[in-house]
């Protein structure tokens, strides 16, 4: 969310050229229509405390295609209503979560390491 489209490409370019079969990539994004919507004060205030701008986001629905084209295969999303799901339970039950922040972790697709 706080890299470029290049350095996000990059990224992941460096990640499927130079990781062996089997490997995996996990990293949290924010959708684009939440990234879009992201224009209230206090999300204004947080990203300037931290010294970095919300720039990058991936359309709703897109993110299995968006890795398959960059190398990767086995995408396995995970929503704000899924995470609730599984690890807001007991005292935690509560507490609110941001909806559009998705977890994704995708496999380095490899053949004939």
């Amino acid at each position: 969310m706080y890299l470029t489209p290049e350095g996000i490409d990059s990224t992941l370019a460096f990640i499927a050229n130079h990781s062996g079969s089997g490997s995996s990539v996990i990293f949290d994004y924010f959708t684009n229509e939440t990234l879009h919507n992201m224009k209230t004060a206090r999300t204004r205030w947080v990203t300037r405390k931290i010294g970095e701008r919300l720039i990058f986001g991936i359309d709703q629905g897109q993110i299995e295609p968006f890795l398959t084209q960059r190398g990767f295969c086995d995408v396995h999303n995970v929503d704000a209503e899924e995470l609730k799901r599984l690890y807001f339970i007991g005292p935690n039950a509560g507490r609110a979560i941001s909806k559009g922040v998705d977890i994704v972790s995708a496999r380095v697709n490899k053949t004939g390491d």
